[in-house]
């Protein structure tokens, strides 16, 4: 009988069926219990030697399938028992997997990879060991990265060579950021420069340079972490290290966003991103879109930000980065609330903050806690917020964080005062003060100055409010386009009305009513509207009825974007604001009424 007459046998009695005719016929067990009887009637021996010859037929027929083949060919040499060859074909399967996002099967390769190798072959298992702690880098595996750079610690001693520790000191660099341990990160960045200084690995010294930019931003150090930077930047360009370019670009684009330099920073990023894409760098490009998104939000082109932060999104989902994952729903949140989509917003942080805590990225975790706060706040849970709030804060200190710490900051003051709390709004404000003016920050200078002047004008104090509210006014740039400028002119306006000066007070509620009145939609809050009739009834100005209904038609708008029921109630009448708009409002119905 020959071949085919056997398998057409096989095939008629239901035992196996064809997977593919083209381009090579080939079939299949119908079941794994069929498959698994075959294979156990097989002496020992037999089964070596077919899985022997079965892996050198693969590699002489198909050399040019050698990369695609490569899992099969290393199970098959390692069924017959040729450990040193399967353990080469498991390396180029799972560097294979690693270039693909296929991440798990890219650990489970590698690791078969190194149990096969020889343990005096130091290099190979350095290199294996490498591949793997970047895959559990890029899955969050902190536990299982932390050994992989212990292995890796102890092979570079064992071959002693400073390149190696320089590459394994670059690593723990990136892995301290990743885990909020910053002062670890500057210390490991610097060993890995000097390291590779002394070596002439003039590469793994440009990358020490950027990773030393990286960690000393997430300190707030944003002055310092430029010169880092540009080192990269021009070692990278002078070498022709492309990759290594568009990360320099992409991070001192980050910095200049976080000084509140928008146009230099989208200026980076937009160089960096064609670098990336013309790589093939998907992790890189990534992250080059969610920073673009970030500034498209911080121009209020909020449409785009979500585009952005989109496409960064389902690349980062595609490549399995979870570190990107969290911070980018983050930020998909923080578009949300601007829409006033408070509980997509809800879901996207509860999401970020499962995947930080998996992942010990308490920074994350510290940005996830402060959206949820806010929510809250939204909603009129004031107490729930100021404890959520307090919870992130402390993490922020924990880790040495100062840019979240003044953010969460900024809103406790706001919460406090909503909770009537004063005096612990003032401490929170002269904190979130103090903060901003240390990291060089002006939006959240001047948020702090509108927060603190909140809280004396609440103390009884309109005089220091006054003067706190021209320090916020002064503060000029591109923060223009930031919220707290409504936020401090209708504060000024407030206070000039309790000292008197009525003709003033109205001169700027005309400045807040333009500016709400041209501007996005998304600014438009009932708090400005509610300040800004209150100033003109003080005055005793005509328009404080089509102001309020200005502001009741605004906060109606906004409360029909959330569809549950019990939220959207909450919305209207446990807000402070909210409440006080919509009674005005009805008493000013009431009289119509009575007129008529």
């Amino acid at each position: 009988m020959t071949l085919n007459t056997y398998l057409s046998t096989l095939e008629t009695s239901g035992l196996i069926r064809v997977a593919q005719l083209q381009p090579e016929l080939e079939y299949l067990f119908r079941h794994a219990l069929v498959l698994d009887a075959a294979y156990e009637s097989l002496l020992k021996q037999d089964r070596k030697r077919l899985h022997h010859d079965v892996g050198h037929a693969l590699e002489a027929l198909y050399p040019d399938r050698q990369a695609e083949l490569s899992a099969e060919l290393a199970r098959h040499f390692e069924q017959a028992g040729e450990l040193d060859i399967a353990a080469m074909w498991y390396q180029r399967a799972g560097e294979r997997a690693a270039a693909q996002f296929a991440n798990a099967e890219a650990v489970m390769y590698l690791s078969r990879a190194l149990e096969m190798t020889d343990p005096t072959d130091l290099e190979t298992r350095y290199a294996l060991a490498a591949a793997r702690e970047q895959v559990h880098h890029l899955q969050g595996m902190r536990p299982v990265q932390q050994a992989d750079l212990e292995l890796l610690a102890a092979l570079a001693d064992q071959i002693d060579n400073p390149l190696r520790r320089a590459e394994v000191a670059l690593r723990r660099t990136q892995y301290e950021i990743a885990v909020s341990h910053y002062a670890e990160a500057v210390l490991a960045a610097q060993q890995a420069i000097g390291l590779a200084e002394s070596a002439g690995a003039s590469e793994v010294a440009a990358r020490g340079y950027l990773w030393l930019g990286i960690v000393l931003w997430h300190q707030s150090e944003f002055a310092a972490a430029r010169a880092p930077l540009e080192e990269a930047l021009k070692r990278a360009r002078e070498a022709g290290w492309a990759d290594l370019e568009a990360d320099s670009l992409r991070n001192l684009g980050v910095i200049a966003g976080y000084q509140d330099n928008s146009t230099e920073a989208e200026g980076y990023l937009k160089e960096a991103l064609p670098i990336f894409q013309r790589l093939g760098n998907r992790r890189g490009e990534g992250q080059a879109l969610n920073s673009l998104g970030i500034i498209a939000y911080d121009f209020h082109h909020f449409d785009e930000a979500r585009n952005y932060l989109g496409q960064a999104l389902a690349i980062r989902r595609e490549v399995g980065d979870t570190f990107g994952i969290s911070a980018t729903l983050a930020n998909l949140a923080v578009v949300a609330f601007a829409h006033h989509e408070y509980l997509a917003a809800e879901d996207h942080y509860r999401e970020s903050l499962e995947i930080c805590r998996a992942i010990e990225d308490l920074e994350g975790e510290a940005a996830a806690l402060e959206g949820l706060a806010a929510i809250n706040d939204r909603f009129g849970d004031y107490r729930q917020a100021y404890d959520l709030f307090e919870k992130s804060v402390a993490i922020s200190k924990e880790i040495g964080d100062p840019l979240g710490e003044v953010s969460t900051t900024i809103n406790l003051a706001e919460t406090a005062l909503s909770l009537g709390m004063v005096e612990e709004s003032v401490r929170f404000g002269e904190r979130a003060l103090e903060i901003a003016r240390e990291i060089g920050s002006p939006n959240r200078e001047r948020a702090a100055l509108v927060r603190l002047g909140r809280a004396r004008f609440a103390q009884g104090n309109p005089g220091e409010a006054l003067r706190l509210y021209r320090q916020a006014l002064a503060i000029t740039g591109e923060t223009e386009e930031d919220d707290s400028l409504l936020e401090a002119r209708a504060g000024l306006a407030e206070s000039m009305a309790a000292q008197g000066d009525l003709a003033g007070a109205v001169r700027e509620v005309n400045l807040v009513l333009e500016e709400l009145n041209a501007g996005p939609e998304e600014s438009r809050r009932a708090s400005l509207y509610l300040t800004c009739y209150k100033v003109l009834q003080a005055a005793g100005d005509p328009r404080t009825q089509d102001v309020v209904a200005q502001g009741h038609s605004v906060l109606q708008a906004q409360a029909v974007r959330i569809p549950d029921a019990a939220h959207r109630r909450a919305f209207l009448e446990k807000v402070n604001d909210h409440r006080e708009m919509i009674e005005t409002w009805g008493k000013m119905q009431t009289r119509m009424v009575g007129k008529s």
